[in-house]
């Protein structure tokens, strides 16, 4: 049974939705975590949102858009647009949006994590359905980049343990006029009114654009991910990717088409025509063995060499000849010639008879 990594639950009934980064290709591999809500939710939060039913791979620049914030007592690195005055000053609104598989925010119904990431906290609830008023069952899952895990701040964590690189913040200063602004910036344009004096004497505005960006690379220190945020029902398990299905399935104790059907055929047995089949294989299989037995002692039998009986018993005191390519044992001469047995003659109870005399003329 495949499962979903263990998390901290974040339980809420009233609809909001985190945002977040990337998804899933791979078998999921993790523990079951499924927190049931009681509460009846309306099915609002999630029935606007786009679909994702199939894999998303986020492009490569993605993996290079991790700010560090902080260097002090350990370095703070996150991806994401998150509730940060900070954040909000010195990075766009869209910076990561080229990075979702579609909307404003990385939020999907029905929809699967992005390839690379996990569903790392799964939540179940009832939903009213607006046709007949029954409620149906909804999972909500949030997904986190591999290694990473959501807390309770509904942002995803990790911990650095290998060599990290980052976009460090620069400090930029402004002079407007007699006003001095300044700002933190880690990857951006920021564009600067210079006056001065034209070639015919008169004043004159130019604009001037700069860019800051400017990487740093932290050993230790915590990583900060915004989580995508994933719902669906029972019914469209058939739309995603049925290796990712599946293990979805199993990991919120659900059957899904493809299992269920093997299960209840394996249950049934074999059918008539299997039984049939079978039995003829078996008789002819055997009808094969006993004609290939056959063979090979028939074929045994005509490669027996024929023996000629020895005309003397190779015991004997005499002498021996070669003769043919066969040794011949001859009788030697002390040898004492032996007497035929008497038996009894059988005579004929009649005298015998004489042939006629016939006469043949001469030519």
């Amino acid at each position: 049974m495949s499962a979903f990594v263990t998390a901290t639950a974040i339980v809420t009934a009233s609809g909001q939705r985190p945002s977040a980064t990337e998804i899933l290709t791979s078998v999921i591999v993790v523990t079951p975590s499924v927190v049931t809500v009681t509460n009846v939710l309306t099915p609002g939060s999630s029935a606007s949102l786009p679909r994702l039913v199939t894999a998303y791979t986020q492009s490569p620049e993605c993996a290079t858009r991790w700010l560090l914030l902080s260097s002090t007592g350990g370095a703070t690195v996150t991806s994401g647009n998150f509730a940060n005055d900070l954040i909000r000053d010195g990075i766009g609104s869209s910076y990561w949006r080229p990075c979702y598989a579609s909307a404003p925010t990385p939020a999907y119904s029905p929809g699967i994590c992005y390839s690379g990431q996990t569903p790392a906290i799964i939540q179940q609830a009832l939903i009213q359905a607006s046709s007949n008023g029954v409620p149906q069952t909804r999972w909500q899952a949030l997904c986190c980049p591999s290694g990473m895990f959501p807390t309770n701040f509904r942002q995803c964590e990790g911990t650095l343990s290998t060599p990290f690189t980052a976009l460090a913040p620069v400090i930029a200063t402004v002079t407007s006029g007699s006003s001095l602004s300044r700002a933190t910036i880690w990857d951006g344009n920021v564009t600067q009114a210079i006056t001065t004096t034209g070639f015919d004497g008169r004043p004159a505005t130019l604009n001037t654009v700069q860019n800051f960006s400017q990487t740093t690379v932290i050993s230790n220190g915590k990583l900060w991910a915004e989580p995508v945020t994933v719902y669906w029902q029972a019914e469209d398990l058939s739309l995603f990717p049925s290796v990712y299905a599946s293990s979805l399935a199993s990991a919120i104790g659900i059957s899904f088409g493809n299992e269920s059907k093997s299960e209840g055929s394996s249950s049934r047995g074999l059918s008539v025509g299997a039984i049939v089949g079978i039995a003829v294989g078996a008789v002819v299989l055997a009808f094969l063995i006993g004609g290939g037995i056959f063979l090979i002692l028939l074929r045994r039998r005509k490669q027996q060499p024929h023996t000629e009986p020895t005309e003397l018993s190779g015991q004997s005191n005499g002498f021996r000849k070669l003769f043919g390519g066969k040794w011949r044992a001859e009788v030697d001469g002390n040898s004492k010639p032996a007497e035929l047995e008497s038996k009894h003659v059988y005579e004929a109870p009649v005298p015998p008879a004489e042939l006629e005399a016939t006469e043949r003329a001469i030519k």
